[in-house]
């Protein structure tokens, strides 16, 4: 396929979401996930997503907590938060 770069989930901490999981059950996942997506390409990076913004009341604690799942190494190189700035829409 060529893509090299992979983000697993979006606003996962969300309960608006489908599939919306507690932030050490979608770090379990996430781990589980990549590491199979590595068995088919090795050389792709994958992300994991970061809380939906600060104005959710487990922020930042549910970022920590995925990033604490142990993972092997390479298989999840960061996390990506959306954060809303002061004065933007």
């Amino acid at each position: 396929m060529g893509i090299k770069l992979w983000c697993i989930g979006n606003e996962m901490d969300g309960p608006w979401q489908i599939g919306h999981l507690e932030a050490e059950d979608y770090g379990k996942k996430a781990r589980e996930t990549a590491k199979m997506m590595k068995w088919v390409d090795d050389s792709i990076e994958v992300v994991v997503c970061g809380s939906s913004n600060s104005a959710m009341p487990s922020f930042p604690e549910w970022d920590r907590k995925v990033l604490s799942i142990p993972t092997r190494r390479s298989t999840t190189s960061l996390c990506i938060a959306t954060l809303k700035m002061r004065g933007m829409n």
